[in-house]
């Protein structure tokens, strides 16, 4: 079989010969490469989507108390690192816990995603609602300040008109000021806190791809490598004879 091959092409026959005479070590290499792919799969705990959700608050006109993308950033390079860090000196496994960070600047929504198994939820819930604490605390101080700012200038422009009632009025100013206080007043009801809308909602299924398509997958390249392996085989068992037989070589 191996002086046929050295003298003439190989043709398809003779692959499907190779693959008889190899094929306890096609078989071994599809077997281990198979049993090895099925623990990895099935030994790695199924992810799920943790998703949380935070509308952030508005100002008049709706303009944000904060932006979607500065809040964003606030959260990837404060707020969670801070977390991370301080979890990790408790040593109670919080550095496990992977998050995505986006924002939608239509909607004014923060998200928060965590793909993980259902034994660390405890841990990944702990980590939403603190970041979730991170951004309503940001939202909270944005919105009392910009109130106080608001009232203040409208404290001022209600005293600049009553110390006005009793004498004779700028009759240019007055529609200014009447103008600025209802506008004063219509920002101060628009004024939109922050919330949570949900808090870490786990997904129904497991995310990724099922198991099912990985086996098959995997059933498609342990062939593949066996194949490999076995012409491999073939290839060095006749490179072996050729050097036994060659004088240069000892043969």
């Amino acid at each position: 079989m191996s002086e046929s091959l050295e003298t003439q092409p190989l043709s398809l026959v003779d692959l499907v010969k190779i693959l008889y005479f190899r094929r306890y070590v096609f078989l071994a290499s599809f077997g281990l490469i198979m049993v090895l792919g099925v623990f990895y799969v099935f030994s790695r705990d199924a992810a799920y989507q943790y998703s949380s959700y935070y509308s952030l608050g508005l100002l008049d006109e709706g303009a944000y108390l904060e932006s979607p993308k500065a809040t964003e950033l606030r959260v990837k390079e404060v707020g969670y690192p801070a977390i991370v860090d301080e979890r990790r000196s408790a040593d109670d496994g919080g550095a496990r816990i992977d998050i995505a960070i986006d924002s939608n600047s239509d909607a004014g929504v923060i998200r928060i995603v965590t793909f993980a198994p259902k034994s660390i939820e405890k841990e990944v819930i702990e980590v939403h609602e603190a970041l979730l604490q991170f951004i309503n605390s940001r939202q909270v101080r944005r919105h009392e300040r910009q109130k106080k700012a608001y009232e203040a200038e409208l404290e001022s422009v209600v005293e600049t008109l009553n110390s006005e009632a009793g004498v004779a009025l700028n009759p240019a100013s007055l529609p200014v000021l009447i103008q600025k206080k209802a506008d004063l007043e219509r920002a101060l009801r628009s004024m939109v806190r922050g919330e949570t809308i949900v808090t870490a909602r786990v997904s129904d299924k497991p995310s990724g791809v099922s198991k099912v398509i990985i086996l098959m997958g995997l059933l498609v390249v342990s062939t593949i490598f066996g194949l490999i392996f076995a012409y491999l085989a073939e290839f060095f068992a006749i490179v072996r004879e050729s050097l036994e037989r060659d004088t240069r070589y000892g043969g």
